[in-house]
Parts: C-alpha cells; sequence; structure tokens
C-alpha cells in the first residue's frame, strides 16, 4: 500500500484497491438458517434491545445479498459496495458493528477498521455570549429558582435527569 507523490502532485505508485461485491440473486437458505440461528444466539446469549436485533438482522441479510461465504475480504467487498451506492460512513459503520457480532458468533476472526465519521458541529441555534446574558438577567428577574437550575445545567453540563437526582445531601457531601 504504499504510494508517492511526483512532482505534480498526482499519487504514483500501486495501491491495492478493494473490490466491491455485485449484488446477488438471492440469500441462499443455508445463509437465511444461519441468520435465524444467530438471532436467537442474539437473544439468549446477549441483552440487547429489539431494535439492535432487527438491525443486525437486516446488516447481516443484506451482507448474505452480496456474499455466500464469511470472510473479511467479503466484508470489504460488501462495504465497499454500499460505499459506492452511496451510504454514509455512519451507516456503514452500523453494519459492521453488526457483522462483528455476526463473526463472534461463528468463530471466524473478522479484521475490518470503521469508517472515518466526519462529524460537524452545528451552532445555529446556540445563543451568543450577549443573548445568553439577556437570557440569564430575564430569567433572574423572574425567578430565582428557574435562575439556579438553568444556571446549574448551563455551567456543569448535568442532564435534566441528573439535576433531578441532585439534592442538598450532595452539596454537604460535596460529591
Amino acid at each position: 500500500m504504499a504510494f508517492a507523490f511526483g512532482k505534480t502532485g498526482a499519487a504514483t505508485g500501486s495501491i491495492k484497491s478493494i473490490k466491491a461485491l455485485k449484488k446477488l440473486s438471492e440469500i441462499s437458505g443455508r445463509n437465511r438458517e444461519e441468520v435465524g440461528r444467530f438471532i436467537a444466539w442474539l437473544k439468549e446469549q446477549r441483552d440487547y434491545s429489539p431494535n439492535t436485533i432487527e438491525t443486525y438482522r437486516k446488516a447481516v441479510e443484506q451482507y448474505h445479498e452480496y456474499a455466500t461465504e464469511f470472510s473479511t475480504e467479503s466484508v470489504r467487498g460488501f462495504l465497499q459496495a454500499l460505499k459506492e451506492s452511496g451510504h454514509s460512513p455512519k451507516t456503514m459503520n452500523v453494519k459492521l458493528n453488526a457483522l462483528m457480532k455476526y463473526s463472534e458468533y461463528l468463530g471466524t476472526p473478522l479484521a475490518v477498521k470503521r469508517q472515518k465519521v466526519i462529524r460537524t458541529l452545528n451552532t445555529e441555534n446556540v445563543p451568543t455570549e450577549k443573548e445568553y446574558t439577556v437570557l440569564m438577567e430575564y430569567i433572574r428577574s423572574k425567578s430565582e429558582r428557574h435562575y439556579l437550575i438553568i444556571y446549574t445545567l448551563a455551567h456543569t453540563g448535568a442532564r435534566v435527569s441528573e439535576l433531578i437526582l441532585f439534592g442538598i445531601r450532595n452539596i454537604l457531601d460535596g460529591d
């Protein structure tokens, strides 16, 4: 996987590319049965929510729409096919999580890295410092209690559910 950049900035050398798998006409009966056993294993051995189990079932079935056998190379080809069809890195990682659990069930090692997810911070709904100050002054003029609640949430990062559990004993104990 070595490559270098020439004077023009273009990459030179050889890079091993991953070939995308082509979709099969249907899932084999053997693989459909294997998916069923995998789901039963998840329900018996693991504590997963019904939504997670359904997500894993769909991902493994989708994988078997592209591959009959399970291997690192075929998983990479499946992910490449997803990428080429416009799936986001986040979606691909959800499917990869399912396939990693499936590999654990099969006892087959899987050496595939997760896709990098580029996160962007949306600050459109974040008030400016001036807006925050005006808001806090207004709240304080109406209710000292509400002011303290919002101040505590804003300055600690606590969740509302955590704040509800917070009591005078926490202050006295230094928790």
